[in-house]
């Protein structure tokens, strides 16, 4: 774990490896498999994740996508992916939370025919507690 300060918002990341299968018979490494986020409400704080081609096959047209709370959202003017996105390239992408209550989010971030993802949690604060 690598905590660092953004002000006035706090922000870490747990950074871990997952891996997961895609549509194309290939193998999707996530870098990292998981996004935590601390922040003081109705700030915005974004952390990169990349998807990188462990398989033997191409991956056409690579895309991210989220499932859950809209307080999560990808940055597309971060969006990096070459497409095809063959043996060994990486995609990136930021994933940005922007939180409008109080408590803890949760989301996931998938990439092109993954079944497993990046599990997204955002816990939220009153400036001053």
């Amino acid at each position: 774990m690598r905590p660092f300060t953004l002000l006035p918002a706090i922000a870490f990341l747990v950074f871990s490896v997952g891996q997961a299968q895609d549509n194309t018979s290939g193998t999707v490494e996530f870098k990292p498999d998981r996004l935590k986020f601390k922040v003081v409400l109705d700030r915005c704080v974004s952390k990169k994740v990349k998807a990188i081609n462990r398989g033997s096959a191409s991956i056409m047209e690579p895309v991210f996508s989220l499932q859950g709370t809209k307080e999560f959202r990808i940055d597309n003017n971060f969006q990096k992916c070459p497409n095809p996105l063959e043996p060994g390239q990486v995609c990136s992408v930021y994933i940005a939370f922007c939180p409008r209550n109080i408590g803890t989010s949760e989301a996931k971030l998938f990439f092109s025919g993954t079944e497993t993802g990046v599990k997204l949690t955002g816990r939220s604060r009153q400036q001053g507690r």
